[in-house]
């Protein structure tokens, strides 16, 4: 079980498979099958909805493009082709770990 060596990010100690810290008593959770490790700091991160979330996303991408030339670009096409490409292969479990909001997803 993933649990197993998952370490807590406050005080960086082990974590019991109920997904609680033994040394500083942080109580963590999962849900969907996603572990939620967030500490104090990080906790309204992640509270976007889809609609703010894309809206977001798209002004970023849009700004970021405007300062990619043609050939830059086409490298950034090519490169998330052969991401997809990756992903179509796979099977089974994945763990998908520190990957920010998944924005290649």
């Amino acid at each position: 079980m993933i649990v197993k060596i998952l370490a807590c990010p406050v005080c960086k100690k082990k974590i019991t498979e109920d997904l609680k810290c033994e040394t500083c008593q942080r109580q963590y959770r999962k849900q969907e099958d996603v572990y939620i490790m967030l500490t104090e700091i990080s906790e309204g991160e992640f509270k976007w909805d889809e609609k703010t979330l894309q809206k977001n996303y798209e002004d970023i991408n849009q700004r970021y493009m405007s300062y990619l030339d043609e050939e830059n670009k086409k490298a950034k096409e090519k490169a998330e082709q052969e991401f997809l490409d990756l992903l179509e292969d796979l099977s089974g479990t994945v763990l998908d770990i520190a990957t920010g909001r998944g924005i290649l997803l």
